[in-house]
């Protein structure tokens, strides 16, 4: 629940954050798939560890990308911490 509840909170400021992306669910997901045309100039401009790897990379795409997504399902975690809980 902890885990689940610091997503939606993350997800939720991510949300109002980038209003162009408003319509995505889940900012945070380390799950995507790119056109590399599209992306190769912003992927530069964003740190490649982390969790908020999509999340900076919608930010310096200025609106430009096609964004879709395919929910994902929390499950109780098995083992190790939240990287959220560290951030």
């Amino acid at each position: 629940a902890k885990r689940q509840s610091g997503s939606e909170r993350a997800n939720w400021l991510a949300r109002r954050s980038l209003p162009t992306y408003g319509h995505l669910n889940d900012l945070m997901s380390g799950f995507m798939v790119l056109r590399l045309a599209t992306t190769r100039a912003a992927i530069r401009q964003v740190n490649l560890a982390g969790f908020k790897f999509l999340y900076e990379l919608l930010s310096v795409s200025e609106g430009k990308f096609k964004v879709g997504e395919v929910p994902l399902n929390f499950c109780p975690r098995q083992m190790g911490n939240s990287k959220l809980d560290q951030a």
